[in-house]
This record gives structure tokens, sequence and C-alpha cells, in this order.
């Protein structure tokens, strides 16, 4: 994020970890990450050096822009996002990785976790996200989860936390869509489905 010669990307599903730094004109390896990764690489906009990558089942960490890797211990299954709370000072970052299995906290940089999943009612996350400013002391974070009839009312879908992680409560407010029939022969599922969230 702060120099935009630098560019890190996952070589395919199985592959390397590679990074370019003249802009994408050439690439190398980098780093010891155990197999591919699984759609997710994060650096702390607010501290390069740090990163958080995804792999099949487990969350690794970076304090040195990517050269070496070690596995989080915590957070288990598929990473689906993560985020480093800008409102917090960099070298005591507290940093989120959500998998498949629910939300993990970390308030010291990605060195311990804890698990902040409280108020998700079942886990499959299919998509997180978090926003946060430092000028207004605001982290929000935003987690889909996979949604259900129950009692004749769509559950699930949409979740909100704004004290980092402690609770979680439904984000589906008037004009999102609850419905649990199909709307007609063409539909892709028969209630309401969220698989992607993101925040600015």
């Amino acid at each position: 994020p702060k120099d935009p010669a630098v560019i890190f990307a996952a070589s395919g599903w199985s592959g390397r970890l590679k990074v370019t730094r003249d802009g994408g004109l050439t690439w190398s390896d980098i780093g010891n990450l155990p197999g591919g990764l699984k759609g997710e690489i994060a650096i702390d906009p607010g501290h390069p050096d740090l990163m958080l990558a995804g792999t099949q089942d487990a969350v690794w960490r970076s304090t040195d822009a990517g050269k070496a890797w070690t596995r989080a211990a915590g957070p288990e299954g598929a990473a689906v996002g993560f985020h480093f709370d800008q409102t917090s000072p960099a070298d005591r970052r507290v940093c989120f990785a959500a998998t498949a299995e629910g939300v993990w906290r970390s308030d010291d940089g990605g060195a311990s976790w804890t698990g902040k999943s409280a108020g998700l009612p079942w886990r499959g996350l299919r998509s997180f996200a978090g926003a946060s400013n430092a000028r207004t002391n605001l982290c929000a974070l935003y987690a889909a989860i996979p949604s259900k009839e129950e009692g004749g009312k769509l559950a699930g879908g949409i979740y909100r936390s704004l004290d980092r992680g402690e609770r979680w409560e439904p984000a589906m407010g008037e004009g999102i869509n609850l419905d649990i029939q199909a709307a007609d022969q063409w539909a892709m599922g028969k209630i309401a489905e969220y698989h992607k969230v993101l925040a600015a």
C-alpha cells in the first residue's frame, strides 16, 4: 500500500507466493508458505511488513513483508477474509482473521488469537470484511453466512460487529432481499443468499 511497484500474487491454486518490485515486469518466489494460497493475501496498510495469508486449512502471518511465514495458532479452516484495525497502534496492531469456521481476533499483531464469533448463529462463513478509521476510532466488521428459513422468515445472511467482534448482530435491514420463496423458475435458489460482503 505504500509502494505502487510492489505487488503480491498467488501463483495458481497450488503455486508459490510471488512478488514483483517493478510493477509486474518481473516476478519471483517469496516466502516459505507450504502449498497454495486460498484466495486471500492481506497487507496492513499502516504497517506493510505485517501480512496475513490463507491456505486451505490455516492462516499464516509474516512480520517481514512476506519473506518468512509462521502458522497462526487459533484460526482454522479455509480463510475468507482479513482486516487490520487501523484504530490500533502499529506496534500492537489488532488483526482479524475469518475462516469458514468463524472469526478470530489478535490484539498483538497476529502473535496470538482468540475466537470472536459470539452471536453468529452458525458457521460456514462465505465472506468477511472490515473497515476502520483512526480519526473516528471506528472499526466495523461484516460477515456473510448461509441463509436458512426459520419459522417462515429468513435467517442468516449479513451480520455486523461494532465492538471488534465481541458481539455479532444481523444487518438485514429494510431494503435487503429477505425472500424465502423463489421469484420464478430461473431463480438460483429458493431463498435469498449473500455470498460476498465488502467494506470501504
